[in-house]
């Protein structure tokens, strides 16, 4: 395990409205407010959502098992964001439902507000701290001056 330190900034409270694109505007939000790492949780409902729901290796590359959910979904979910190449990097998992079916995966694509979603973002302050592409094509945490345990 690598680990760092760090403390929480600035907290922001979002409110996305119908029509909205959810990912596109949280890292709106990050290119705005200049936020380099942060950690959100959010909940509503959302419509159209495109969700990694797992994966498999296959020839050192990773393989995403996709599910879509179409139609409106309640939701709620918890994501970080951190830098990747200078840009905002999503990595957000929700659990989204609609009578009795359920979906938890990581979201991925389509993901546009249906009435309303809430969100509180924390951003951290640590420095250091950004994403990096694996050889197997993830996106993974990276600390330039980070601990092992």
């Amino acid at each position: 395990m690598r680990y760092t330190e760090g403390k929480i900034g600035r907290i922001f409270v979002a409110r996305f409205d119908e029509g909205d694109d959810l990912l596109e505007g949280i890292k709106r939000l990050a290119e705005k407010e200049k936020i380099k790492a942060a950690s959100f949780n959010l909940l509503g409902a959302l419509t159209g959502q495109k969700l990694v729901v797992g994966s498999k290796m296959s020839r050192g590359k990773n393989i995403p098992d996709w599910a879509a959910a179409s139609g409106e979904w309640e939701v709620l979910g918890f994501g970080t964001l951190f830098r990747l190449d200078g840009k905002p990097a999503i990595h957000l998992h929700t659990a989204t439902g609609k009578k009795g079916k359920m979906l938890v995966g990581c979201l991925r694509g389509g993901g546009g507000v249906y009435i309303t979603i809430e969100c509180v973002v924390q951003e951290i302050l640590a420095g250091g701290i950004a994403k990096k592409k694996s050889s197997a094509g993830l996106s993974l945490i990276d600390f330039k001056r980070g601990k092992k345990c």
